[in-house]
């Protein structure tokens, strides 16, 4: 099972959000996360999960939702959802609901925490990242991208946003 890890930051600053808050709405950019992710496991910590609930209404559907929390009682369970303890323990999770789907990769979807994670597993093989140009005020930040480990193979520069692909190197 691999993973890759999907976000959007502030090319400025690396900031991904404010006060368990999305500071942009980016439609291209939600059409490319839904596309990239739907029929997938989403691995996500428990603000990341209750932001996306508040935002869409619900756990992201077309999704094997894992929410990593090291208090599960404080998580509300949806259809769809299923709680893990730590980063391990959601990775077996994803494996076990992607072999009967056929799906050899789980999305890491945020938080900060999540992601300065999965960014250091070797199982992490991917990111696909929106540079949202500009900087914004924020308190979570996406961490340093490591060029002796990341190396870009696709970009795609707009106007106020940049779609940009990394694959791990040999570096780790």
């Amino acid at each position: 099972m691999d993973l890759a890890i999907i976000v959007a930051y502030a090319l400025g600053n690396r900031i991904i959000g404010d006060r368990n808050q999305m500071l942009w709405e980016i439609p291209d950019d939600f059409d490319r996360f839904a596309r990239l992710t739907k029929e997938h496991a989403v691995i996500q910590g428990r603000k990341t999960y209750e932001s996306i609930c508040m935002f869409k209404g619900g756990p992201l559907k077309q999704r094997y939702n894992i929410v990593l929390s090291r208090n599960p009682d404080k998580v509300k369970i949806n259809e769809g959802v299923v709680i893990a303890r730590d980063m391990e323990e959601a990775i077996k999770l994803a494996t076990d609901y992607s072999v009967g789907a056929k799906k050899e990769l789980a999305w890491v979807i945020g938080g900060q925490g999540i992601y300065e994670q999965a960014i250091k597993l070797p199982k992490t093989k991917r990111l696909e990242i929106t540079e949202v140009k500009g900087t914004f005020e924020g308190d979570r930040y996406f961490p340093e991208i490591d060029v002796s480990v990341w190396k870009e193979v696709d970009r795609e520069d707009g106007e106020r946003f940049n779609f940009v692909s990394y694959t791990r190197t040999n570096g780790d």
